[in-house]
């Protein structure tokens, strides 16, 4: 062995001399390094004479290639042709081939050699999508299909984010630019094709962000390993093979302007590592931990499942943004569609109406690569599958129709699972092997793959030389193979297939999404298999809901699943949005079952952020067997007043309900009149919000009424909600101090019509309502005459504000006349009505009604000088007034003779224009406590 090395190291420093290079060195030191391992694995199997041949026989090639390299670079160098070039015969003066400029000596020539090589991929061959991943005759320009994704920014705060421009702006509290950007998303949500468009945005210069950057360097995660280098890569993925690139000259102009670079690297999921050693890093995860290169900018795509893994201490740490890769919203997919039949807009709003009208594919629509699925499949038969299952085992057998015609369904199931259990191995193994070896694949298995698209070759380099990997077109296709294979072994070998699903278990501990298609698959149209899997999840079983979805049972199995989901209290939060769709329909299943054994367990039903809007009558129909359900929350569901007109029928079924809040559903906006009188068989219900629902003045009125109707409410809450330029809202809560007294208030509605009379009669017969506040009408008072004489229903009021609703002069007789009556109102706040100022006499006898009044307000009313007469002469006679405020008037030039008259009061608040009369009032009304008041 050691003979053997000695002969191998005077072979390389032969070939180096010959050479006189400095780049040989470098390339047998890194041939030598790389296959050490190999060597030594082979010399120590075998005899000391085989090893010796094996080493000897590696030394030879190393030193062929490289001197077979530096004369091609040498000619390159010097303009001329290479030897292999030399000997072509001539083709005539026409086909004379040019020579091959000479190879990059400087950096900056080396960057601009570079730069203009990755602009050319990216204008050509890397500006064409691959519409069908296994067909590389169905391609359509970037540019005729890309449609904008949802981004979802969530660096210091969750915003949605217009375009990826944005990303790239973003700044530290302190000012200074963030350059580490991670991308997480769902597998086939568009991550990849995202950083395609920045590439190609780059390359044709029509995005302002990207035209500082010198380089934008795309490369594909999934060939690289933690000891990769930056450059090899380029050169690997990127460059021509006859790049007359200089590698040390690139190294040196990246060393330099680490600030010119941009590095796109895409599928960290898809990393070659597992096990993260930060000694063995390379430039490329230096680069990311800021050990080297730290001022370029970086974006790294990641499915959910590898996100921690990539935010650590070793790799990315703060500042970096974050962006959640969303997929598609409506709009985006209408956009799409009508991209993809750009010929034929008729299939496009066909497939449209298909989606829009079943709730699973309009949830799988939200992937990307899924619609393109779907756009394929219709323009096969116009036909859709309804589960994700489904959908993939349609598209595999459109995938080999298309070149295999000949085979059966039999043969092209055979095919999947023998591929399965390779996809199957691979995934299971340490790292998730998604790239294989040629050899890992029998040759006409392969042959078969590989012709029809399901596999594909890539180019990697290894050592000195160049070999194929082969893999699935997608991850997802890798896994479909899998759970194929899986569902078989179930069949054929249960011992085996009990091995495998321990396995997944052990893993689907630590990091459940990591094999969330592979179980999704495995589940589908197979109720065998998905007992099995559901076994995993006693536990969690929310995790495991779209198994049970994809299992399409046509009866009720799995119970004491269906009992896990069913609990007591279910809570579900945002980030299990994506089960909304598969909750919903076992809600349905089991509700329509007639078995309401599972659903009369449930007390407490949270449901936030999700699509609810899609599923009223699934949730419909669940509640009418929640009977003992005692708390009911839907915040930010997207609920729309038609929503609420079919889950208000479920209410009369829920009569133990005390807790029902609606918050944060703005669409619900001038709908409450229609639904609001179901409220009242919730006979038991305490507490009723709706926060920030967007209410109109029709919907607070409507809400009052309702409280009014309902004895036992206690609090009610109901607002429009911050985004709203005039709040609306109404709120009625118990006094802290006497919980028997209730407070009511009102901002922003209208104080007219019919529909105020209903509302003063409600609250007045529940005489527990001692505070109503009435403010902020934006809209004229009118009908006065009509809703003020019910003011005198609320019988046990103690303070009554009419605050801000522009009331007249003639609307003074009509509420005296309302309210004088009433024994048992202390206080009457009628501020900021500007219109009752400078016209006091013509209803300031109308203030002698108010016999029971202790204190009256009329700051912010315009009064004036000539206006106070008036005021004090009716309110001298009142026997009961004991405080006046009148601050936040213009009252300079009234003097002690205009307030001398009421020598009844306790206090008096005046403007603070006369706070310098307050001390000689003060003096002539000894009883009185005068002050002034801004």
């Amino acid at each position: 062995m050691g003979l053997a090395v000695i002969i191998g190291f005077i072979g390389g420093l032969v070939a180096m001399f010959l050479m006189n290079s400095n780049t040989a060195v470098i390339e047998f030191a890194r041939n030598l390094t790389a296959s050490w391992p190999t060597l030594s694995a082979l010399a120590d199997t075998s005899n000391g004479f085989q090893g010796l041949i094996y080493i000897i026989i590696f030394s030879l090639a190393c030193c062929t290639s490289i001197v077979t390299k530096s004369l091609k670079n040498r000619c390159r160098g010097n303009g001329l042709p290479s030897p292999q070039q030399q000997t072509r015969p001539s083709e005539g003066p026409e086909n004379v081939e040019q020579p091959i400029p000479r190879r990059s000596s400087t950096a900056k020539e080396a960057a601009q050699l570079c730069k203009e090589a990755l602009k050319t991929l990216y204008k050509t061959t890397g500006s064409f999508v691959q519409l069908i991943p296994w067909a590389d005759d169905d391609k359509k320009h970037i540019m005729d299909i890309y449609t904008d994704l949802e981004l979802e920014s969530t660096y210091g705060k969750k915003e949605m984010v217009d375009s990826y421009e944005d990303i790239l702006h973003r700044k530290t509290k302190e000012g200074d630019p963030i350059k580490r950007i991670i991308c997480k998303g769902l597998p086939g949500y568009g991550k990849s094709t995202l950083l395609d468009k920045i590439a190609y945005d780059w390359a044709v210069g029509s995005v302002q962000a990207l035209l500082k950057y010198e380089l934008v360097i795309v490369l594909k995660m999934g060939a690289l390993q933690q000891h990769s280098d930056l450059v090899d890569a380029i050169f690997d993925q990127l460059l021509d093979e006859d790049t007359p690139v200089n590698r040390s000259a690139l190294k040196s102009f990246i060393n330099s302007n680490p600030d010119k670079l941009l590095i796109l690297l895409d599928g960290f999921d898809e990393f070659l590592t597992i096990d993260l050693v930060e000694t063995s890093f390379g430039s490329i995860l230096k680069m990311l931990n800021r050990k080297e290169t730290r001022e370029c900018c970086a974006v790294v795509t990641t499915r959910p499942s590898h996100f921690h893994k990539l935010v650590s201490r070793s790799l990315i740490e703060n500042p970096f943004t974050h962006v959640n890769v969303l997929g598609f919203n409506n709009e985006s997919v209408q956009k799409y569609a009508n991209k993809f039949y750009s010929e034929n807009p008729d299939d496009a709003h066909e497939l449209l109406n298909t989606i829009q009208s079943t709730d699973v594919l309009y949830e799988l629509a939200r992937s990307p690569m899924l619609v393109l699925l779907m756009c394929l499949l219709w323009r096969d038969d116009s036909k859709l599958p309804d589960t994700l299952t489904r959908l993939y085992e349609k598209a595999l057998r459109y995938i080999f129709r298309r070149k295999s015609k000949d085979l059966s369904d039999n043969e092209i199931s055979q095919t999947v699972v023998q591929l399965g259990k390779i996809a199957l191995e691979g995934l299971l193994y340490p790292k998730q092997m998604l790239s294989f070896r040629e050899r890992a694949f029998e040759g006409v298995l392969l042959d078969v793959a590989l012709k029809v698209g399901l596999l594909t070759k890539q180019r990697v380099l290894k050592v000195f030389d160049a070999h194929n990997t082969v893999q699935f077109i997608h991850k997802t296709f890798q896994e479909f193979c899998g759970a194929k294979y899986l569902q078989h072994l179930l069949k054929v070998d249960y011992k085996e297939f009990q091995k495998i699903l321990k396995e997944i278990q052990s893993k689907v501990t630590e990091n459940p999404e990591d094999f969330d298609y592979l179980l999704r698959f495995g589940c589908g149209d197979h109720a065998s298999c998905t007992g099995e899997i559901l076994n995993i999840f006693r536990e969690n079983a929310y995790h495991a809901l779209n198994y049970c979805f994809e299992c399409q049972a046509n009866t009720l199995l799995f119970e004491d699943f269906i009992a896990s989901v069913f609990r007591k209290c279910i809570l579900l939060r945002p980030k299990m949005k994506r089960l909304c769709h598969s909750f919903f329909w076992l809600l349905k299943r089991v509700a329509d079952d007639g078995s309401t054994s599972y659903l009369t367990n449930v007390q407490d039903l949270s449901i936030m952020d999700w699509d609810v809007h899609r599923y009223a009558d699934e949730l419909r129909c669940g509640l009418r067997k929640l009977t003992q359900l005692q708390g009911l929350h839907l915040e930010y569901n997207s609920l729309t007043g038609s929503n609420m007109n079919v889950i208000a029928q479920s209410f009369k079924h829920l009569g133990n309900l005390t807790r029902l809040h609606i918050d944060y559903n703005p669409a619900l906006r001038g709908s409450f009149t229609a639904w609001t009188p179901d409220l009242q068989v919730l006979k038991n219900l305490r507490t009723l919000t709706f926060k920030n629902c967007g209410l109109d003045g029709r919907d607070v009125i409507s809400m009052a009424t309702i409280c009014g109707k309902m004895r036992n409410i206690d609090l009610c809450t109901a607002n429009t909600g911050p985004d709203y330029h005039i709040v609306k809202s109404m709120k009625m809560l118990s006094d802290t101090d006497s919980p028997n007294d209730k407070s009511l208030m009102l901002q922003g509605c209208p104080l007219a019509g019919d529909a105020l009379v209903e509302m003063f009669e409600s609250l007045g017969g529940r005489g527990d309502i001692v505070e109503v506040l009435f403010m902020d009408n934006g809209d004229a008072t009118a009908d006065t005459q009509l809703w003020a004489p019910n003011l005198k229903t609320l019988k046990q009021v103690r303070q009554l504000s009419l605050t801000n609703l522009n009331l007249q002069s003639a609307d003074m007789k009509h509420i005296s006349s309302a309210v004088g009556d009433l024994p048992t109102l202390a206080t009457l706040i009628l501020n900021a009505n500007k219109s009752l100022g400078g016209c006091v006499k013509l209803w300031a006898t109308d203030l002698q009604k108010l016999r029971f009044v202790k204190m009256l307000e009329l700051s912010d009313c315009s009064l004036t000088r000539q206006d106070i007469p008036h005021i004090v002469e009716s309110l001298s006679t009142l026997p009961c007034l004991e405080t006046l405020d009148v601050h936040d008037n213009d009252l300079r030039g009234c003097t002690l003779i205009d307030w001398s008259r009421l020598t009844n009061l306790k206090m008096l608040i005046l403007p603070w224009n006369l706070r310098t009369d307050v001390s000689e009032i003060q003096r002539h009304m000894p009883n009185t406590c005068v002050t002034s008041s801004d």
